[in-house]
């Protein structure tokens, strides 16, 4: 997969989001500012672990990251992504197993053995983030992965498949 750019996320805001930035230099990955936005770009990551109380909007992305991991990462402090639109942890659980990831559900987190993932049909169980944590891994699957029900992202993103599938992969 090549770099990925984001646009509008500024590691010096009071979103939680932005916790992403450093989460990912922690696994290993080369951060890029430039007018553009933000980019990651390939490289090997390693696995880290995390408290999610603070961010807990964070974890499927961050979950597909250390999928891809080298080692083992692990989420705690997420017991409460069992009330969201699904059960977020099940839901995430079950997404990378099924695209070929070793991961093991927690009653507050996830225990997720790096080394890949292959891709696959992905189920989001009409949850928007587990619908865009899929689009994400298939950037980097190895074999092609189909999102099913992509309508969900429309709740808070609606234009995320045509960015996500732009020619420079940027998505804003």
């Amino acid at each position: 997969a090549g770099p990925v750019t984001v646009t509008g996320l500024e590691e010096e805001s009071g979103q939680p989001d932005r916790e992403i930035i450093s989460l990912l230099r922690q696994m290993g990955a080369k951060i890029e500012k430039s007018p553009k936005g933000i980019t990651a770009c390939p490289g090997p990551l390693r696995g880290i672990t995390k408290e999610m109380s603070g961010c807990p909007d964070l974890l499927p992305p961050l979950a597909v990251a250390m999928a891809f991991a080298e080692g083992e990462s692990r989420l705690t402090g997420a017991a409460r992504l069992r009330l969201k639109e699904s059960d977020r942890l099940a839901g995430m659980a079950a997404l990378l197993r099924t695209l070929g990831g070793r991961v093991e559900e927690e009653p507050d987190g996830l225990v997720i053995a790096g080394g890949g993932l292959r891709g696959g049909t992905a189920e989001p169980c009409g949850d928007h983030r587990l619908a865009m944590a899929a689009g994400v891994a298939a950037l980097a699957c190895s074999a092609p992965v189909t999102v099913k029900n992509v309508e969900c992202v429309g709740k808070s993103y609606p234009d995320w498949w045509a960015r996500l599938t732009e020619p420079d992969r940027a998505v804003k």
